[in-house]
C-alpha cells in the first residue's frame, strides 16, 4: 500500500473516535427499524434514503475491529457507494478521475471487501481501524526513538 494513501487513511482515523457497538438486533429491514445509535441527526438524514446501506452499516458496527498489525490484501475507497480507488496486492487496479470540487456525502474504505471505515461528511459511522492507527502511531514512535 502506498505510504501516502496509508497516511491519509490514518489521518482520518485519528480525527474520529470509534462508534459504540449497536445493542439492538436487526431482524427487520424495514426503514423505520433501521437506526444507527450514537450518530448525528445530519448524518442520519443523509443515510435515511439508503435502507440497505444502513442495514449493512449496522452489521459492520457489530464486527470487531481489525487487529493492530492487520495488513489488507486489498483496499477500496468508495464515494457514495461508487468505487473510485482500488489497491490489490501492491498495485492500483482502479483509479477514477474525481473533480476537485466534488465532495461526497459519504465515503467508505474497505479492507479485503469489508467495511473498515465509513464517514458521512467527516463523521465516523463505522471505525474498525482504530487499533491499527494506535499500532501505527506506536510503530512510528519506535522508529523515531530507535
Amino acid at each position: 500500500m502506498s505510504d501516502s494513501l496509508w497516511q491519509q487513511i490514518m489521518q482520518q482515523v485519528r480525527q474520529h473516535s470509534a462508534p459504540e457497538v449497536i445493542e439492538q438486533s436487526l431482524d427487520d429491514r424495514d426503514c423505520e427499524s433501521l437506526k444507527l445509535p450514537s450518530i448525528s441527526q445530519s448524518a442520519m438524514s443523509v443515510l435515511e434514503p439508503y435502507a440497505e446501506l444502513v442495514w449493512d452499516l449496522n452489521q459492520a458496527r457489530q464486527k470487531p475491529p481489525f487487529p493492530p498489525a492487520y495488513v489488507p490484501k486489498s483496499v477500496t475507497i468508495l464515494y457514495e457507494d461508487m468505487p473510485f480507488i482500488r489497491w490489490e496486492d501492491g498495485q492500483f487496479t482502479l483509479i477514477r478521475n474525481c473533480p476537485n470540487a466534488y465532495h461526497p456525502r459519504f465515503t467508505e474504505i474497505q479492507f479485503d471487501d469489508q467495511t473498515a471505515l465509513f464517514l458521512v461528511s467527516g463523521e465516523a459511522i463505522v471505525n474498525r481501524i482504530g487499533a491499527m492507527a494506535t499500532f501505527a502511531e506506536q510503530l512510528e514512535q519506535a522508529v523515531v526513538q530507535g
